[in-house]
């Protein structure tokens, strides 16, 4: 576990997200679903401050690696926009000189076959820090 992933990002890195989100901007009253609304940036705020928190951690832990191995975000499957989460994954990706950023796949999940569409991903991007 990091103690200190909870902590605020720096400000330095809040404006590099923001600089990086900067083109996929829309307006919150568009009916666009591809964009990043400020109503997103609020909803997830707090996945978005955590990713952002291991980015500054792999710069202040890792600079020397040869490789760090990062656990993907696990994207929700509805609310989401793909912008911000393509987002994620390049602050996560360019936190180091060589980061890989690998995917966890349960099988417990692939042999689900009662047919539900189960929305049971939130713990998915706790996978990032217990791995």
């Amino acid at each position: 576990m990091i103690p200190d992933i909870t902590k605020k990002p720096k400000d330095s890195t809040l404006a590099y997200f923001d600089e990086l989100i900067a083109p996929f901007r829309t307006p919150d009253d568009t009916n666009d679903n591809l964009g990043i609304t400020e109503a997103d940036l609020l909803a997830a705020r707090e996945r978005t401050n955590r990713y952002l928190r291991v980015r500054e951690l792999i710069g202040e832990h890792s600079s020397g690696a040869r490789l760090v191995c990062v656990t993907q975000p696990m994207p929700r499957r509805r609310g989401l926009p793909p912008a911000l989460y393509a987002a994620w994954l390049a602050a996560l990706a360019t936190a180091g000189q060589r980061v890989l950023l690998v995917r966890v796949i349960n099988d417990d999940d692939d042999d689900d076959d009662d047919g539900d569409d189960d929305d049971d991903d939130d713990d998915d991007d706790d996978d990032l820090l217990n791995k």
